[in-house]
């Protein structure tokens, strides 16, 4: 079940609930993705400030600080890192989130993330969307 797309795409996942980040997880490696895990918002932070990522997927609803929250902050830090090392991209980021409501979608690319997953979500779609913003789509597929 190994989809070569994935293979060494760095993959930090972000979600409070423990079934939901190790289902990610153990998808996400099936695939081929070296994949590292924070089980709340800060962690992610201090994982961001010290490892290279190539996708990054956030749940939204979390208690200490949400999604929303979390990517306006990633980017500041990113773009603080960006004068400091002179590196000129953002980090893709996969918003995932059973929340229900019309705007979360526009909301979510608002606020920095690139695409938006729903809750409950088909793995080949989490896999498509991560190979997608890792620059790897299906070979014949517009990106």
């Amino acid at each position: 079940m190994n989809d070569a797309r994935l293979n060494g795409i760095i993959v930090l996942i972000v979600d409070c609930n423990p079934d939901s980040l190790d289902l990610s997880r153990r998808a996400l490696e099936s695939y081929g993705a070296v994949v590292l895990t924070a089980n709340c918002a800060t962690e992610s932070l201090r994982i961001i400030e010290n490892a290279h990522l190539d996708v990054l997927l956030s749940e939204i609803d979390m208690p200490e600080m949400d999604g929303y929250e979390l990517i306006t902050k990633i980017r500041k830090l990113e773009n603080q890192m960006r004068l400091t090392n002179n590196e000129d991209a953002h980090v893709p980021a996969v918003a995932i989130t059973s929340l229900t409501e019309a705007d979360v979608r526009r909301k979510s690319i608002l606020a920095g993330f690139r695409a938006h997953i729903s809750r409950p979500f088909d793995i080949a779609d989490l896999v498509t969307a991560v190979a997608n913003l890792a620059g790897r789509p299906e070979p014949g597929s517009i990106a």
